[in-house]
């Protein structure tokens, strides 16, 4: 029997759709054996008829085809197994509220090569593959297909709603019609006290949510690399009492400013030994600083977070021995992201003040260490 095949004839339909500048949303599986459905092919003797659908004990299926279910769409687009993809690097915005830090996946997207779509992210992991993404026609800029993963515990017209509402600013009127403008004359004893309460309470879960998230973000320093760490260590910094100037793209990586040095910034995280090109780059951006001439003393400061994906208590040489020579050569300093970690903890609990901090700064050696009642909890 000669096999059928299947073609969808939407390929055109999308095109047109999303050159409207419309969008269209895609709640996708999130494992790859919902990603075919199985078509049953049959034949009936009597009709001499070919029919689609599930086997039945009078007419025995010929064959069975699995169907993509990307196929309507006229890109291709394949889902991969991703292992170990706990977390959520970066999320465009509009999209926090599905990708949030309960949000787990066993999926990633990989777009076949195509010359006339792009993809752009929405989520990734912190490999920086894709975990949701929009794909637009690369001439028209304007509407775009939406590939989003299902999110567990949440049923199909809960993301809809939240999708209208977040992404779009529509009210999708679950639950009813929307309330005439005649009602708000209508209160019920009690009713505006619940309000105000819950508006309060509402203010209080806002700003602890913020509070959170800044808390989590010192987390960066135990792990990221290069571009997350230039963002989170002069943060750090600044929460513990510095003075740090910004980054100067090709210049530096900041500044910090004290009383009797100023010290050039190198940031820079890596999965193995911080090498020899991090030391030769401080000693550029404190060249540069030298030219500058605003400081009567300057120095050199690397603030290495190597071996990233072992436990912090695990790691032990992260700085190469022939970088570790030429930063001892030329009198610079190394400030690990974990003793940085170490420090706002122990901020946090105990406080600190600007000075201690700068006391560790000038510490005659190389390899700078925390005092004992920070470095053991004290």
């Amino acid at each position: 029997m000669e096999r059928i095949g299947v073609k969808f004839p939407y390929h055109s339909m999308v095109k047109k759709y999303i050159k409207t500048e419309r969008d269209i949303i895609v709640c996708c599986p999130n494992h790859l054996k919902t990603n075919t459905v199985s078509k049953y092919i049959n034949y009936n003797k009597i009709s001499n008829k070919y029919l689609i659908g599930p086997p039945s004990n009078r007419i025995s299926p010929q064959f069975v085809e699995e169907i993509n279910l990307f196929d309507w769409l006229p890109f291709r687009m394949v889902l991969h197994e991703e292992i170990g993809g706990e977390y959520i690097r970066d999320i465009e915005s509009g999209w926090e509220w599905h990708f949030n830090s309960s949000f787990t996946f066993a999926m990633r997207f990989l777009m076949k090569s195509d010359e006339d779509y792009t993809r752009h992210h929405i989520a990734t992991n912190r490999s920086e593959e894709s975990i949701a993404v929009v794909i637009r026609h690369k001439e028209e800029d304007e509407g775009g297909v939406y590939l989003i993963p299902s999110k567990d515990n949440q049923t199909y017209s809960e993301f809809v709603r939240k999708t209208l509402g977040n992404v779009y600013g529509i009210d999708a009127g679950v639950g009813g019609r929307s309330p005439p403008e005649w009602l708000s004359e209508c209160s019920l004893p009690g009713e505006t006290n619940i309000e105000q309460t819950i508006a309060q309470h509402q203010t209080k879960i806002d700003d602890l949510k913020d509070e959170l998230k800044t808390l989590e973000g010192y987390k960066n320093l135990l792990y990221e690399g290069d571009n997350q760490l230039e963002r989170i260590v002069p943060k750090a910094l600044r929460e513990l009492g510095l003075t740090v100037g910004e980054e100067i793209p090709g210049k530096r990586d900041g500044i910090i400013e004290t009383d009797e040095t100023a010290f050039a910034l190198e940031i820079t995280g890596t999965t193995n030994e911080v090498g020899l090109d991090k030391a030769r780059q401080l000693d550029n951006w404190v060249g540069n600083v030298l030219e500058e001439g605003d400081y009567e003393s300057t120095d050199g400061l690397l603030i290495p977070n190597g071996s990233i994906n072992d436990s912090p208590n695990d790691r032990e040489d992260i700085v190469s021995s022939n970088a570790m020579k030429y930063i001892e050569q030329r009198g610079y300093k190394i400030l690990t992201t974990v003793d940085i970690y170490q420090l706002i903890e122990h901020d946090l609990e105990h406080g600190m003040d600007a000075q201690m901090v700068e006391d560790i700064l000038h510490q005659d050696q190389i390899f700078l260490t925390l005092p004992d009642y920070i470095s053991h909890g004290g």
